[in-house]
C-alpha cells in the first residue's frame, strides 16, 4: 500500500485488508514522504508492517513494498482504496483455475466519502482479457483490482515510474506477454 498524507481514509483501507477471509500473509505499507499522521495511525496496527521510501511516487513505493515480500502471489491497493471481504479468495480462486495466468483482475465500484461501496458477488463470469480490443485504453482498471503472481511481477519488473501516467497499462501489458490475464464480473474493490 503506498502512502502518502492518507489520514483520512488509511484506517478504513487497512481495516478492509485486516478483514479479508483468505488473510494476507503479509501486509506492508511504504510512507511515500507523508506530512500528516498516516505513518502513525499505519503503526497502531501491529499485522502491518511500515516501510519508508522518500517521496519517489507510488510506482516506486509499490516496488519497494513488493521487495519487501515474500509471498507466492501480491496485491496492491493504495492508502484510499476497500476491498470486499471476498475478494483476495475469490481473485486466488480464479488464479487457481488458471495456472497459466499471471494475474487476474476484479471489477470495481466507485464512490465517494459520504457513499457506501456497492460491491458484487453475484456474477460468476471469468473471462480472458484481451489487450488490443480496446487498444490503447486501460480497461483493466488500476492497481487495486490486481492479484499477481510474484514471479509474473519479477518477470515484468515490476512497476515503471517511467510512465507515471499510464504505469498500470503499461504492466498489464507487460503481464499480458507472460499468458492470458483473468476478468472476473465480481465487483470486489
Amino acid at each position: 500500500i503506498p502512502l502518502f498524507n492518507g489520514e483520512e481514509h488509511v484506517r478504513e483501507t487497512l481495516d478492509s485488508v485486516l478483514a479479508q477471509t483468505l488473510s494476507p500473509r503479509e501486509i506492508v505499507v511504504v510512507d511515500d514522504g507523508s506530512t500528516d499522521a498516516s505513518p502513525t495511525i499505519v503503526e497502531e496496527y501491529s499485522d502491518v508492517q511500515l516501510l519508508i521510501n522518500p517521496a519517489d511516487g507510488a510506482n516506486a513505493a509499490r516496488n519497494h513494498g513488493f521487495r519487501h515480500t515474500s509471498t507466492g502471489a501480491v496485491a496492491f491497493l493504495d492508502h484510499d482504496d476497500l476491498w470486499h471481504p471476498q475478494h483476495l479468495r475469490h481473485l486466488s480462486d480464479v488464479l487457481s483455475d488458471r495456472p497459466d495466468s499471471p494475474a487476474a483482475f476484479a471489477g470495481k465500484a466507485t464512490f465517494y466519502d459520504n457513499e457506501t461501496p456497492q460491491y458484487s458477488l453475484a456474477s460468476s463470469d471469468v473471462k480472458q482479457y484481451d489487450p488490443w480490443e480496446d487498444f490503447p485504453k486501460n480497461t483493466l482498471g488500476e492497481p487495486a483490482l490486481a492479484l499477481i503472481r510474484r514471479e509474473a511481477l519479477r518477470s515484468a519488473d515490476g512497476w515503471s515510474s517511467e510512465y507515471e501516467g499510464c504505469s498500470d497499462y503499461h504492466l498489464w501489458l507487460k503481464l499480458a506477454v507472460q499468458g492470458p490475464l483473468m476478468v472476473s464480473g465480481s465487483v470486489t474493490a
